[in-house]
């Protein structure tokens, strides 16, 4: 709960389509920024998911929280077109890896208890966090824009986002399918290398 509501107090969230027009920039060149984030997202989400199951689903959750992080930091340290493209595109996978991770990550967690019934009651959790979570996050993101414009909402985003990563460090992490594969395969190879050892050693030619 705490991660699902620290990953959405991000200041930037209220205030980057007013940052893009305070930039100077147009209503089609902010549709276009949009188009950007929205075709990266779907371009990487299948992606994603596979890195998620044969990699880990803790560290993608991790990885994405980093790369948020950095699409803010290039907005705020040039708060211009190309730069916002360039982050959009990073935030674009970014939610592609958290997408689904998350969820595996907290169903899987919770399977390995024996409470995968507890999914849907946990999951409605997470959600109804991450909406009521709104309201603050717009009242300290107006906070922080009256202390110090859009380079402070910037950094303190970056900010919020590496503490969410970090905060999923601890996440536990159940096997994944991938994972349990492996350590068939592992086990089963392991088997036949000590069947192959005792073979040899009980060999009467040996």
């Amino acid at each position: 709960m705490g991660w699902a509501a620290l990953s959405e107090l991000v200041p930037y969230y209220p205030l980057y389509a007013l940052l893009f027009l305070d930039t100077g920039l147009s209503g089609a060149q902010v549709s276009a920024l949009f188009a950007v984030w929205s075709v990266t997202s779907f371009v990487t989400e299948v992606p994603a998911g596979v890195l998620a199951d044969r990699w880990s689903r803790r560290g993608c959750v991790v990885l994405a929280g980093v790369l948020q992080a950095v699409a803010f930091a290039v907005w705020t340290a040039a708060p211009q077109l190309a730069a916002f493209a360039v982050g959009f595109a990073i935030w674009g996978v970014a939610g592609a890896l958290v997408s689904g991770a998350s969820e595996a990550l907290v169903y899987d967690g919770l399977a390995a208890v024996g409470a995968a019934d507890s999914y849907v009651r946990v999951n409605g959790r997470m959600t109804a966090v991450e909406l009521l979570v709104q309201l603050p996050t717009a009242v300290a993101a107006g906070a922080l824009f009256a202390l110090g414009g859009y380079p402070l909402v910037g950094w303190a985003s970056v900010a919020v986002c590496l503490a969410a990563a970090a905060l999923a460090l601890r996440f536990p992490e159940a096997p994944g399918p991938a994972q349990t594969r492996r350590e068939r395969r592992g086990r089963a190879s392991a088997r036949r290398c000590a069947a192959r050892r005792c073979a040899c050693w009980c060999s009467p030619w040996r």
